[in-house]
C-alpha cells in the first residue's frame, strides 16, 4: 500500500507533467521516484538546496536544455531525443 506523503507526491509530479506538458523520465517508475522523493525528504533528488520536486528550477532547466537538472523530467523534444538515442546504442552495438 502507498503511503499518504507517497500518494501526495505523485499527485504533485502528475499536475506538473500536465500543467507543465512535460513527460516523466522512462527509466525509473512515478511510484519509484515519488518515494525515493519522500525518503529523502521531498527535496530535489539531486540537489538538496532545492527544496521540493519538482523544484521552481526545473521548467527554466526544461526550456534550455530540454530536461531539468536531474533528468527526471523531459520536454517532448528532450524524450523524443531521450528514445532515439537509447534505440540508436541498441541498433549499432558491436556484436
Amino acid at each position: 500500500m502507498v503511503s499518504k506523503e507517497v500518494s501526495e507526491q505523485m499527485n504533485k509530479m502528475i499536475n506538473f507533467m500536465k500543467k507543465k506538458g512535460v513527460f516523466l523520465n522512462p527509466i525509473h517508475s512515478l511510484l519509484e521516484r515519488a518515494e525515493t522523493i519522500v525518503r529523502i525528504g521531498g527535496h530535489c533528488i539531486c540537489d538538496e538546496k532545492r527544496p521540493r520536486c519538482p523544484c521552481s528550477q526545473a521548467l527554466e532547466e526544461i526550456k534550455h536544455n530540454h530536461c531539468c537538472f536531474c533528468s527526471l523530467f523531459y520536454d517532448y523534444e528532450g524524450i523524443i531525443h531521450y528514445y532515439d538515442e537509447k534505440w540508436w546504442k541498441q541498433d549499432n552495438k558491436k556484436v
